[in-house]
């Protein structure tokens, strides 16, 4: 697997977008106590489990993927560079 580095700015916010899906998995799947139901309580643990995977495959497709555009939408078109 190789490391692309070029577009910065657009593999950084990638990650900074897998990172907070990770963030609000991890939240989601430790962050439900006993005041709720065991049903709330399940959907909260694979809504979790669904956002960490999520996450992982954002932040590795940020820096794996050769170009980037693909994935992440590119930045439009503006008159001067038409």
């Amino acid at each position: 697997m190789r490391l692309s580095t070029d577009r910065l700015p657009t593999r950084v916010a990638g990650t900074a977008v897998g990172a907070g899906f990770c963030l609000f998995g991890l939240w989601s799947l430790l962050g439900a106590g006993d005041a709720v139901s065991q049903f709330a309580r399940d959907r909260a643990f694979w809504f979790g489990v669904t956002l960490l995977v999520a996450g992982a495959a954002a932040f590795l497709a940020s820096w794996t993927v050769r170009d980037v555009d693909r994935i992440w939408c590119r930045p439009p078109r503006r008159w001067w560079n038409r």
